[in-house]
């Protein structure tokens, strides 16, 4: 920086010029970079936003945890342990849409639901036996969920009232 300014140092354009093209330069490349961090945070705050769809219920199952069923995959894909023993009153249901997003992201969100389902099959919720037993299969559901990454993690399950 020094050998430049020196170079300058005899020339014809004045120093405060030289300055005022550095500095001018420094902070476009500064603004740039926080406008493009406020950005992604703007899209990561927007993903994290919790939001609503329908489902639609497929079935009910009264389980007994036992040896051969004491595994099953989560919201986000991991795998989840249960006690042997345990009993489960799971109502399985599934995604009716996401049309809270513009494609091509919909056709995406549902594509990957479509998949879980081929590899693990409906998504489920526990429920206590009052809620269990207020809801028979094909009711509707009003599910809360947010993305992460192109998988949905579920908040919230609830009957839609009639």
């Amino acid at each position: 920086m020094s050998q430049v300014l020196a170079r300058f140092r005899n020339s014809w354009i004045p120093h405060g010029l030289i300055v005022t093209v550095i500095l001018t330069v420094v902070v476009g490349f500064v603004c740039l970079t926080v406008r493009r961090a406020n950005m992604g945070l703007a899209d990561l705050n927007e993903n994290k936003r919790a939001r609503q769809t329908i489902a639609t219920v497929k079935r009910k199952e009264k389980i007994r945890i036992d040896e051969r069923n004491n595994l099953y995959v989560g919201d986000l894909g991991e795998v989840i342990h249960i006690d042997e023993g345990t009993e489960q009153l799971r109502v399985y249901y599934e995604i009716d849409n996401f049309d809270q997003f513009p494609e091509p992201k919909r056709d995406l969100l549902m594509e990957t639901e479509k998949v879980r389902i081929s590899k693990f099959g409906f998504r489920f919720r526990v429920l206590q036996e009052s809620a269990y037993n207020s809801l028979n299969e094909g009711d509707l559901l009003e599910v809360s969920y947010r993305i992460v990454g192109n998988e949905k993690e579920i908040m919230s399950v609830t009957k839609v009232p009639e």
